[in-house]
């Protein structure tokens, strides 16, 4: 199954919804990841076609060789009939090749198709950000990164329990070491066997106590190795998901600054058209001055008329812009649009000119 199926598939709708209402029903970031998805597998779908093109070309040649080659044996076979069994091989080799080529030129055609499927899917691709989401998901990674604090807490808590388990009671090792000592003189004839006895009764009682205290330990370690391992699962769990949120942060943001941008850009469209308007209507202005004859200089544009020039920055590549504003180097000289609306607009005041 595809990543873009997947996402699909993984929706809480009914499988009858067509793809328009589904993509409606999608979350932002939902549809942001589907985007990357899209992308990716467009990149590994042009990689694939790129090498199979290749294998294309290669197969032609080999096609064309064996072909060639099979036709020439075919011609010296009837000369000589000893010829036809090696005629007879490189014609299936041929076929082969042949075969071999249509199915490669089948997996580039479905290659293409789908290409061209998910170029069309990204055009029409569409995602409106608000602020208040960016700031909702920022608060949510806050949330996770809090849990995570929390949770390497607990798993150094842990960790502090399994390492006290390390260290055992052993309060019956100063009294074996005293028992040795005693045996050593019992053993030069010194008669010891009172106190072995009692000794033998408190080193009893001794590893008594230390199996029961270090049982306790013992099992307190083995709960919290169990703990510590779900916890730190749950750990890495969380932490791959506040990458993720992070990422789709990221795109949010980059939303959201891409719909400023269109905005900006369609007030400066304005602003830039409004620029040209206003500076052909002066130049208008001016040439109908001097046809009335009343002065030949202008009072509002400057006498070199031609050589006023006002350029404005290109800007073309923004998305869904791909026509944009591009260069426009403007001159104050009238064109006949503008003239012609001046005089409509004087004969709209009852005024020929």
């Amino acid at each position: 199954m595809t990543p873009i199926k997947a996402l699909a598939a993984a929706l809480p709708t009914p499988p009858k919804l067509t793809k328009s209402i589904r993509n409606l029903l999608m979350t932002n970031q939902q549809k942001l990841t589907y985007r990357e998805q899209l992308k990716a597998k467009m990149a590994a779908d042009s990689r694939q076609l790129e090498t199979l093109v290749t294998r294309r070309e290669q197969l032609r040649r080999e096609c064309l060789e064996a072909k060639n080659r099979a036709e020439g044996l075919a011609r010296s076979a009837e000369t000589y009939p000893s010829k036809q069994g090696e005629a007879d091989a490189e014609q299936q080799r041929f076929e082969r090749l042949n075969a071999d080529l249509e199915h490669v030129q089948t997996q580039i055609d479905d290659l293409q198709r789908n290409i061209d499927s998910d170029k069309a899917a990204l055009a029409a691709f569409c995602v409106e950000v608000t602020a208040a989401e960016i700031v909702d998901q920022q608060n949510d990674i806050l949330t996770d990164e809090q849990k995570a604090n929390d949770w390497k807490r607990l798993i150094a808590e842990q960790q502090t329990i399994i390492d006290a388990a390390q260290g055992l009671e052993d309060t019956a090792a100063p009294l074996k070491k005293q028992r040795g000592q005693l045996q050593a003189e019992a053993a030069t004839g010194i008669d010891h066997g009172k106190k072995l006895a009692a000794l033998e009764t408190e080193i009893t009682k001794a590893e008594q106590a230390d199996i029961a205290a270090n049982q306790v330990r013992i099992d307190l370690a083995g709960k919290a190795t169990e703990t510590k391992a779900a916890l730190e699962d749950m750990l890495a769990s969380l932490n791959r998901s506040i990458v993720v949120k992070r990422h789709n942060q990221v795109l949010l943001q980059d939303s959201l600054l891409d719909q400023w941008a269109l905005e900006a850009l369609g007030k400066y469209q304005a602003a830039a058209k409004q620029v040209a308007d206003s500076l052909h209507t002066m130049a208008a202005i001016d040439s109908v001055i001097a046809t009335l004859g009343i002065r030949h200089r202008s009072g509002v544009l400057p006498e070199a008329q031609s050589a006023q020039q006002i350029v404005l920055p290109g800007i073309g590549d923004l998305p869904k812009n791909p026509a944009g504003l591009f260069l426009r180097t403007m001159t104050g000289i009238t064109d006949e649009a503008s003239r012609e609306a001046l005089l409509n607009r004087l004969k709209a005041q009852g005024i020929e000119v």
